[in-house]
């Protein structure tokens, strides 16, 4: 009996020693399958900083009592806030659905620095219809906080919203319209070809004509504008 003791200690130790090898081995392989996770997408490091710098970006313009754009691109949508709260918002319906022109959009607005806000450079209105009824001023006077004489009496049918750097926003509705100035429409298209040899970016929306009329009057030249990516 002694000797078949003997014999079984080895033994045992053995299947212990090999026992903890694969419980360490099986900790490793879990462990390495939480890195994989993490470094498969489940935690993405740069759009966390991306979100972070929305947010704070979003926060700092709510603390003031101006108003700012947001271009949602995530969800698709167009909105104005003042001080957080939504005032006017719009679906993204893009004219030409194009991947590539709305990611070069987003890339050359985030620029090299992940910029998240840039304020409006320009704006140009190239047709519009008959004046708008005084009952639409008045629901635009409150959204954007100016009296209805004061504001642009036409109906928008196609303008555009331009940032530094070739950045344009270009907007379209499906009424009649006829040129606003043909002279300064053709100096507005003069002035884009000369900027196309370095680079432009370009989306196109369609959205319905109230709408569009509440968008140029807000969209004016510092007017700030977020990009939620």
């Amino acid at each position: 009996m002694g000797h078949i003791s003997t014999f079984f200690k080895p033994v045992t130790l053995i299947l212990a020693t090999g026992g903890l090898v694969m419980a360490m081995s099986g900790c490793t392989h879990d462990r390495q399958s939480e890195t994989d996770s993490a470094d498969n997408g489940d935690w993405n490091r740069a759009e966390a900083n991306l979100e972070y710098r929305y947010l704070q970006s979003e926060r700092r313009l709510a603390e003031t009592d101006q108003l700012y754009m947001v271009l949602d691109m995530r969800h698709k949508k167009l909105l104005l806030k003042l001080q957080g709260a939504v005032v006017w918002d719009y679906p993204m319906v893009f004219l030409e659905e194009d991947s590539s022109a709305v990611q070069a959009f987003i890339d050359r607005f985030l620029g090299d620095n992940s910029r998240m806000m840039r304020a409006i450079y320009d704006r140009h209105l190239y047709e519009a219809a008959e004046q708008t009824p005084d009952s639409i001023l008045e629901l635009v006077s409150e959204a954007v906080g100016v009296k209805p004489e004061l504001l642009q009496r036409d109906l928008p049918k196609r303008f555009q919203i331009d940032w530094r750097n070739n950045i344009t926003l270009e907007v379209h509705t499906d009424i009649e319209g006829a040129p606003v100035s043909r002279i300064r429409n053709a100096l507005a298209e003069m002035r884009r070809i000369l900027q196309m040899p370095f680079g432009e970016a370009v989306i196109i929306i369609k959205i319905e004509p109230e709408k569009a009329i509440t968008l140029y009057r807000a969209a004016a030249p510092g007017l700030p504008a977020l990009i939620y990516p």
